[in-house]
């Protein structure tokens, strides 16, 4: 069981299961497109071999980096409390509120991305494409603490 961080936390957040399998599934269904075409090459040469290797190669480290966020499954992966932020997939100690300026959400079409932005103006990802929330139900927790001072 996760550790809390304190009595009354602000915002906890977890895995997502249909997430975690869909993005599971696609990586499975990429690397097995790209075995397909190296079993059987339209083309002959070694260009023909460049793409199923690259998918093959990419899904098998996506795959990997999914499995060792997995460890973290069941418990609570991002906390935002009193003592800070912490992210369990990047560090066992939470970010203390006093080393953090702001909070903004990445905008792009498809990522979930809350981007911290630390005292000494060096930024921490948080990712929350498979967990069981948006950025920006985070965002609303970590301006009401900033508000606070």
């Amino acid at each position: 069981m996760a550790q809390p961080l304190s009595q009354n936390p602000s915002a906890r957040y977890r895995f997502s299961l249909p997430r975690v399998i869909v993005y599971a599934l696609s990586l499975i269904v990429m690397a097995l497109f790209g075995l397909g075409l190296l079993v059987k090459p339209e083309t002959a040469g070694w260009s023909a071999l460049l793409a199923p290797l690259f998918l093959l190669l990419i899904s098998g480290i996506a795959l990997l980096i999914l499995l060792r966020q997995l460890k973290f499954f069941g418990q609570d992966v991002v906390v935002i409390g009193p003592e800070g932020i912490l992210d369990r997939r990047l560090s066992a100690r939470p970010l203390p509120w006093d080393q953090i300026l702001a909070a903004e959400i990445k905008k792009a079409s498809l990522t979930k991305t809350l981007v911290v932005v630390k005292s000494d103006n060096k930024t921490v990802d948080l990712d929350f494409i498979l967990l069981n929330a948006a950025p920006h139900n985070a965002f609303q927790v970590i301006q009401a603490h900033l508000a606070k001072g």
